[in-house]
């Protein structure tokens, strides 16, 4: 791909095949000894895109890709022989199309995969769909409708930050990709494609009919005079400083160690009420409460201005 350039290159449901099939190494790729590679990407300043307009979309690349630095991009069309990356600036997204190899898929070691559409295949057996070499520089982004199929789900080389692995969507056919996930994300089994799992949002709170997985990015998004509806118990530790009224909505929100579960901000306005209640813990009209963990309070009032209608404290 030549640099300065943005490039489509549209199959047309056609082959596109390398003069040598034979498997690529990632170190060979990293050398520029690769002369296995169907199609390179290796100038920061190279934008590739790769779709098949065909009908049957059987536009394909029977070989490997390769991005050493810069952009490439699938939305339509088969890669066969897996995608390579080893530049710190290169980028790989994966938004439609299937990308298939017999061993890891996709093989790096720096550089960031964002995999918001499209199928991966894993190789055969115990093989790897995603192999990350070097975690401290490889990214790894999946969303959206993503398919993820057979094979080991991600093989890191080395320790790694979950701050290098984002999982926020995507289909899988094992439940390995749980161990990835953050607090704010959770695996099921998908109710619309059988045999395949999901990764959904969890939902704790809304604010009107949009849904947050926690109460933290519930305030960070709230506006003015906003109301956040509680959707389960939860232990946490969280600060107001904008006007907003918390709904516990029978729910119980208990303060996480020794800070207070709730601190009113300089400049914060907290109403604390609830909308339901139920019977529980011996009160057959409990409508929520805040308790305290280690520490000795469960609400602190540092400056802002705290009004309370209902619930337990």
């Amino acid at each position: 791909a030549p640099s300065n350039k943005k490039i489509t290159l549209d199959l047309n449901g056609h082959k596109l095949t390398g003069a040598n099939k034979a498997n690529c190494t990632l170190e060979d790729f990293a050398k520029s000894t690769s002369t296995k590679l169907t199609l390179e990407v290796n100038v920061s300043t190279a934008e590739l895109t790769v779709t098949d307009s065909s009908a049957a979309k059987t536009g394909t690349i029977d070989g490997a890709v390769g991005v050493k630095n810069g952009k490439f991009t699938l939305t339509a069309g088969k890669i066969t022989g897996g995608v390579y990356m080893t530049g710190d600036s290169a980028v790989l997204n994966i938004k439609g199309g299937e990308v298939s190899d017999k061993w890891a898929t996709l093989n790096y070691n720096a550089g960031t995969v964002n995999i918001t559409g499209g199928t991966i295949f894993g190789g055969t057996g115990t093989s790897n769909v995603i192999c990350m070499q070097n975690s401290d520089k490889a990214k790894l982004n999946i969303s959206g409708s993503a398919t993820i199929e057979g094979g080991n789900f991600v093989d890191v080389k080395t320790p790694f930050s979950k701050g290098n692995i984002q999982i926020t969507g995507g289909y899988y056919k094992d439940d390995a990709v749980k161990n990835y996930l953050t607090d704010d994300y959770a695996l099921v089994s998908s109710t619309s494609r059988t045999g395949y799992y999901q990764v959904l949002m969890c939902e704790r709170a809304m604010i009107g009919t949009a849904a947050y997985p926690s109460l933290k990015k519930a305030l960070e998004a709230a506006a003015i005079g906003d109301t956040i509806k509680i959707l389960e118990d939860m232990e946490l530790n969280v600060t107001v400083s904008k006007e907003v009224t918390i709904d516990l909505n029978k729910h119980v929100i208990t303060a996480k160690g020794s800070r207070p579960a709730i601190t009113v901000a300089k400049g914060g306005k907290l109403t604390l009420t609830s909308s339901s209640s139920e019977s529980r813990d011996g009160q057959s009209d409990f409508c929520g409460a805040i308790k305290k963990g280690k520490g000795k309070y469960a609400v602190v009032n540092e400056g802002g201005k705290l009004n309370i209608e209902k619930g337990n404290y």
